[in-house]
């Protein structure tokens, strides 16, 4: 037989019967530590007061005060995981039933050849329930498991969806460039006509208001298509020297539209000294829009977006501040991570911070984020200025 190390409790209001039980588990040569009480007002104390859990506990099933079942209803309903063996003088089929039903894992009638077998009938039913409890654990994990791979498998799909999302992005990348091409000639044909029809016309010509709003609505049509040009320009995948705050500048004419409808009002405050640093354009501006897409999305009622660029020692920093909810302080560390995002799986995918933290650190630079929960939050892109 497997040796053993238990700790028990017994209760038994017979100071005799406590004695065959001592002799049984001594003549078994099991190491245990045995704890007899003689009530189950006194087990249940007992119970509560062990800061190391009994392994098992054997009851009479007539106790003075509390019985042995009342006892056993107690434990199931404070949730006392404590396997329990039953004892009775009172030997009946009904009785046995009674108690197994109420949670006992097992049932043994008090004689001589009983108390023989208890230390038998105890171990087998330590071994069942550690084999329940690891069985329990084996499940829990097999659970979590499962979940895991479930996430994974999101987390796959949705970054099949941003494979799909990336090349539908290059052919609009390419359909734009050529459209742009396309909108130059005409354009070009409404602002040459507009400017000689002006010329045409005396200044108090009541049409001449009207070809004016014409030409300055062609200028801002040209002006647009010649930024989606330059958006799109596959000469700025190479590494250049470029502007910041010309870039931002940029980005920000994108962004402005987004910002409008979701009454965000924004300010920039731009080092008087224009920095310049070495990148590739395209994909700063991307980081940069991730970053201002993120701040629209922490101020779904509106407020104020900050941005503002500085010089010190041979970097900039680019910092752009929100008065938006705010990070929590768990998750601070957790916003670069792929897949990671408080939003619903329909709204994000997780990737926008991480491929701008990517982004950041390929063209050598650094990013940091501050946040206060209510308050809003900063996000700073420190670069290094071009030698």
């Amino acid at each position: 037989m497997e040796k053993l190390e238990l700790k028990i409790l017994f209760i038994e209001d017979n100071p005799d019967f406590s004695e065959l039980v001592a002799f049984s588990f001594k003549g078994a040569g099991l190491p245990w530590h045995l704890d007899i009480v003689e009530t189950g007002e006194a087990a249940l104390d007992m119970v509560k007061s062990q800061q190391t859990p009994y392994d098992l506990m054997i009851t009479d099933y007539l106790l003075p005060g509390m019985d042995g079942v009342e006892l056993i209803n107690i434990f199931k309903n404070e949730g006392i995981d404590i396997p329990v063996i039953v004892l009775t003088g009172q030997g009946s089929e009904e009785i046995a039933v009674k108690v197994l039903k109420m949670g006992a894992y097992d049932y043994l009638v008090k004689d001589v050849s009983s108390f023989q077998i208890l230390p038998a009938v105890v171990e087998k039913v330590y071994k069942r329930k550690r084999l329940e409890k690891q069985n329990e654990e084996l499940q829990q994990k097999i659970l979590q498991q499962n979940q895991e791979l479930k996430e994974t498998n999101r987390n796959l799909m949705l970054y099949s969806r941003e494979l799909i999302k990336s090349e539908k992005m290059a052919s609009l990348l390419f359909f734009v460039r050529g459209i742009s091409h396309e909108l130059n000639n005409p354009l070009a044909g409404i602002v040459g006509f507009s400017e000689l029809l002006l010329n045409k016309v005396s200044p108090d010509d009541p049409i001449r208001e009207d070809l004016e709003e014409i030409r300055g609505c062609a200028y801002r049509i040209k002006d647009i298509v010649s930024k989606l040009a330059k958006f799109c320009s596959k000469e700025k995948q190479k590494v250049r020297t470029l502007a910041v705050n010309e870039m931002i500048e940029e980005v920000v004419a994108f962004f402005k539209p987004q910002a409008e409808q979701a009454r965000i009002q924004i300010l920039k405050h731009y080092s008087p000294v224009e920095p310049v640093v070495e990148g590739v354009t395209v994909d700063l501006q991307q980081a940069l829009m991730a970053i201002l897409i993120n701040a629209r999305e922490a101020m779904p009622q509106g407020g104020t977006l900050n941005i503002s660029t500085r010089i010190y020692e041979k970097n900039v920093e680019i910092a752009i501040t929100d008065t938006g909810e705010g990070i929590e302080e768990a998750n601070l560390e957790k916003i670069f991570s792929p897949f990671f995002t408080t939003k619903t799986a329909q709204k994000a995918s997780g990737l926008g911070l991480a491929v701008a933290y990517g982004v950041i650190k390929e063209n050598r630079g650094e990013i940091k984020v501050q946040s206060k929960v209510g308050t809003g939050t900063t996000f700073s892109i420190i670069l290094p200025l071009a030698d």
